[in-house]
């Protein structure tokens, strides 16, 4: 009878979660423009989840990444620049709506350019440790937010060859 007890209990908790995960959520308005441009792959529940792990800060000409570091940070820019800086010189700038960071979550490596704040810059930003904490909780978020990073990186990429005259 115990068994039966334990199992019904169980069994619930897990039927409560999954209806807690898929009920409506409506965003905030400051965040449903946000969310349908750059994190749609996310549904609003996962959305919010993620943004709430992390912070919104203002930064004043400050260094985000350092290359040759393990970031420690997922930044997104909400408002302002940030001036890329790769070995060699080639520069480019990057406005609101990307993520900065990102090739190092993915790929485990140290960072492979500068990024430093043009002036006054708003982001939000996320520490990799709990995103790699995430990752093992959650792996099918993870996925997901794996295809916001890919969506961004192809974006710098075809801002890069935009700038680069379409070579």
């Amino acid at each position: 009878a115990i068994w039966n007890v334990l199992y019904v209990a169980i069994n619930t908790f897990m039927v409560v979660q999954i209806l807690r995960e898929r009920r409506a959520v409506e965003l905030p308005r400051e965040l449903r423009a946000l969310h349908e441009r750059h994190f749609s792959a996310l549904s609003p529940p996962e959305f919010l989840r993620w943004w709430r792990l992390g912070r919104r800060e203002t930064l004043d000409s400050q260094t985000l990444v350092t290359e040759g570091t393990q970031p420690q940070w997922l930044y997104f820019i909400l408002s302002g620049a940030v001036l890329v800086r790769r070995p060699g010189g080639t520069s480019m700038e990057l406005p609101a709506g990307y993520l900065v960071g990102e090739m190092s979550l993915l790929t485990g490596a140290p960072a492979n350019a500068d990024v430093e704040a043009v002036g006054r810059v708003e982001v939000m930003r996320w520490a990799t440790a709990d995103l790699h904490d995430l990752r093992q909780r959650k792996p099918a978020l993870w996925t997901r937010i794996q295809s916001v990073i890919g969506h961004d990186l192809v974006e710098k990429l075809q801002r890069g060859e935009h700038a680069a005259g379409g070579r």
